[in-house]
């Protein structure tokens, strides 16, 4: 046994955990960027990679629901059973996002279905564990939602400004209904409405239509309004996360299709940012959109993300596997560390975030070229460096700098064998 520990010492003492060979190199004029463009700036470089979607980090945008009735409780969910539909809604809507459907226009389309790196998470008061995020109200005046005109008018944040809780933190979504009033007079057609801003989502008729399955005998009028309401609920988080109407003029999104005016069936968008029964699919430049609106330091969709990109998570490692040849043309948060293996190459164009206690490491025969980029930790913490494990007789992994990029935030190398 004692001749056997001793073998074990020997063999991992051949591993020599080391700083990768740094190369700087100079660029030339042709290679170098034309004036006013950044790459780092295009949003469709953030639409998540079909062949490696973990280079893209799962988002958590956090959320909380509101119920809003009347004076004495009645016209919307309350008690168990707003709890029950809230948080079956946020799963409904969550697994919506993780089939992402294919296009269904326009008609032999060929846009790639990618996978949508992003999910909610319903979230509670900081510091308060009873606080699920779920909140029932008694107000007639601030239930109401009126899409054609004042008082009450669908963009006003009376609702936001009374009820709101951790704005600006967490996405607040408040469930509505329309008028009674309005409702009974034949000219007010009670659909399914909604309206996304920043920090707030109102969506309306989600409880009347609950109400109208049961008086015809649906199978199962809950499931029956999940289903709709969880596709009005990805809808206007795609306005708060910064996306339009694709029926509009310009979307700014080549790929989404012009909205055909009908429901549900042969010949209708099934988009997820047009009216139709299922809103159910995503462009690569809608998808491109809000990832590159989630990058952005202090912009209201960073805001009200989970920061998972701070302290690292040991189960979130990136690899860039053997003879792959990867450019990452967008910033990255990562959450875990990054490991180049044997003959990958990564180049990095853009601002590289790296979680808390964190490595880059580039086994022998790897590559890292860092051109013109910052490698950093966005949160202020540090992260441990670049090292490349190597045994006797093998060459160091590599790394390029170009453009003179940055690396900052790398805290003491305490942890590297028999190395500096």
């Amino acid at each position: 046994m004692l001749v056997a520990v001793c073998a074990l010492v020997a063999c991992a003492r051949k591993v020599q955990y080391l700083q990768a060979e740094t190369i700087v190199e100079e660029t030339s004029a042709a290679e170098r960027p034309a004036d006013g463009h950044d790459i780092c700036k295009e949003s469709i470089n953030y639409a998540p990679d079909i062949d490696n979607p973990d280079h893209t980090p799962m988002r958590y945008i956090k959320i909380n629901v509101h119920f809003i009735g009347d004076d004495k409780g009645n016209l919307n969910f309350s008690g168990p059973e707003a709890k029950r539909f809230a948080e079956r809604m946020v799963r409904v809507a969550n697994y919506k996002l993780s089939l992402n459907d294919e296009m269904a226009l326009p008609a032999g389309n060929s846009t790639p279905k990618l996978p949508v790196r992003y999910r909610y998470v319903l979230t509670g008061k900081t510091g308060d564990p009873g606080d699920d995020g779920i909140y029932v109200h008694r107000d007639s005046e601030l239930m109401q939602f009126n899409k054609k005109g004042r008082p009450h008018h669908s963009a006003e944040k009376a609702q936001y400004d009374t009820y709101g809780v951790m704005k600006e933190e967490v996405l607040n979504v408040f469930m509505l209904e329309h008028h009674p009033d309005s409702v009974a007079s034949d000219s007010y057609k009670p659909s399914s409405d909604g309206i996304g801003m920043k920090y707030w989502v109102k969506m309306a008729g989600t409880y009347l239509k609950y109400q109208r399955a049961i008086m015809k005998k649906k199978a199962d009028p809950f499931e029956e309004t999940i289903g709709v309401t969880a596709g009005l609920l990805n809808h206007e988080i795609g306005h708060s996360m910064g996306l339009r109407h694709t029926w509009r003029s310009d979307d700014g999104c080549d790929d989404t299709p012009k909205n055909s005016n009908c429901w549900k069936g042969k010949g209708c968008s099934n988009n997820m940012m047009d009216y139709n029964a299922t809103q159910s699919a995503v462009t690569p430049c809608q998808l491109g959109k809000i990832e590159y609106n989630f990058s952005k330091e202090n912009s209201s969709m960073r805001k009200l993300l989970r920061k998972d990109w701070c302290e690292k998570d040991p189960d979130a490692m990136v690899r860039i596997t053997k003879g792959q040849r990867i450019t990452w043309d967008s910033a990255k948060d990562l959450t875990g560390d990054l490991v180049i293996e044997k003959h990958g190459v990564l180049r990095v164009n853009c601002l590289l975030s790296m979680p808390e206690d964190s490595y880059i490491k580039i086994m022998s025969g790897g590559q890292l070229v860092l051109d013109g980029c910052t490698v950093t930790n966005r949160c202020g913490g540090e992260w441990n460096g670049i090292v490349t494990p190597v045994k006797r007789g093998q060459a160091k992994g590599v790394v390029i700098h170009k453009n003179n990029p940055v690396i900052e935030n790398v805290a003491e190398r305490k942890y590297l064998k028999r190395g500096k």
